[in-house]
Formats: structure tokens, sequence, C-alpha cells
């Protein structure tokens, strides 16, 4: 029955579509992108999404359903394509996921990567995530403050930069993360976080402003 609600779930047309809209061939008849319902196409450029890793059907899946309290026939999954999306491995993007990559912008999505629901990622220059990372559901991760600050000598001051986020990270439901930010490996970033500092420390739980609320710990999927 679950297969079953989830072979049902996937738009079949958009899916095909997308794969040899933006796709070789010799890649895009192997399904490596698999789209479900409610998920809009706002831009997407020929080569925006690149596979580094063995190709095989559903790779990437896109607006798959990943958390019991999203309304799924309300919730919609919205891409902006107009950089480069760089695909590692498996990755899927949960159902009410805002993802926006701007032109000349990178983001780069590690093995095993999973955002669970309505969540967004924004990326101006470079977003990179490592392997086995986890993302919880209101979720919002950005590269740039969009609006420029000038100082008396009309310099901008508040220009994008780039943000990691290492192997193995939980990133706690209603966080945000913001330009700039270097999160290590093996980490747990408690929920409604606030990140505007690099967090160094691997086996942490870091809290709002980087805080760390607990040493020593391992998480598990």
């Amino acid at each position: 029955m679950k297969y079953l609600l989830k072979i049902y779930s996937i738009h079949w047309l958009k899916t095909i579509w997308i794969n040899f809209l933006i796709l070789p061939f010799s890649i895009a008849y192997k399904f490596p992108i698999i789209i479900y319902k409610n998920v809009i196409i706002c831009e997407i450029r020929r080569g925006g999404i690149v596979f580094c890793s063995p190709i095989k059907v559903g790779l990437l899946q896109i607006g798959r359903h990943g958390v019991g309290t999203i309304d799924l026939k309300k919730s919609r999954t919205m891409l902006e394509i107009s950089g480069t999306l760089m695909v590692m491995g498996k990755a899927s993007i949960g159902s009410g996921s805002k993802i926006s990559i701007a032109t000349n912008a990178v983001l780069t999505l590690g093995d095993d990567f999973l955002m669970t629901g309505r969540s967004s990622i924004i990326c101006q220059k470079a977003i990179s995530f490592g392997e086995h990372c986890l993302l919880s559901w209101d979720i919002l991760i950005m590269d740039t403050d969009f609006h420029e600050i000038l100082n008396q000598e009309d310099e901008i001051i508040n220009l994008p930069k780039p943000i990691h986020i290492g192997t193995h990270v939980w990133i706690g439901c209603r966080t945000t993360i913001l330009k700039g930010v270097d999160i290590a490996d093996n980490t747990i970033i408690a929920a409604c976080s606030t990140i505007s500092c690099n967090v160094s420390k691997s086996n942490v739980i870091y809290g709002d402003n980087g805080r760390i609320l607990k040493e020593g710990v391992r998480w598990f999927r």
C-alpha cells in the first residue's frame, strides 16, 4: 500500500518533461529526477542540475511527502534554478519546500540528503551540504541579506557569503542559518535556533547564536 501511494503521488508527465528538458538524453532516459505532485517549477535552465554519482532512477526526488503534519493538497514545492544544483548522491526535497538558486550560484547536496518539508534554501553565491544531512521543517537557509547596506564611502558591506554545512548534520525545525556560516561535522542544531556564526566543534548540540547546549553527543536517523 505504501509503495502504491508513492507511485500515485508522482507527477509522471512533469517527471518526463523535466528530465529530458535539462539533462542529456544519455542521462535523462534513466529518470534520475522524480517530480511529485504540487511541484511548481518557476525557472530551470538546461544543465542546471548536475549529478556527480552513478545515475539511477529517483536519485533526486522533489516534492516527496516527508512530514505528517503537512497538508499535501495545499502545500506546494517551488523550484527556481538559474544557477547550478550539484547532486552528489541520493537526495530528497520534501513537500512545501522552496529552492532558489541565482545565476552563477551553486547549491551542493551531499549523498543521503533529506529535507523533510516546508523549508527554504536561498542561494545567491554558494551553499553546500556534506553527506547524511537531515533538515527538519520550517527551516530557512540563505547566504544573502538580499538588500545592500552601504557604509559612508558607499561601499557594500553585506555581500553574499558562502555557507558550508558538514557531514552528518541534523538541523532542527524552525532554524535560521545565515550567510557566511560554517557548521562542523556530526553536529545537531537545536530547534528554533538562529545561527549567524561558525560552529566548529563536532559532536555538539548548538542553540541560538552558536551557544553550546551539550557536548559529546551522537545522533541517528
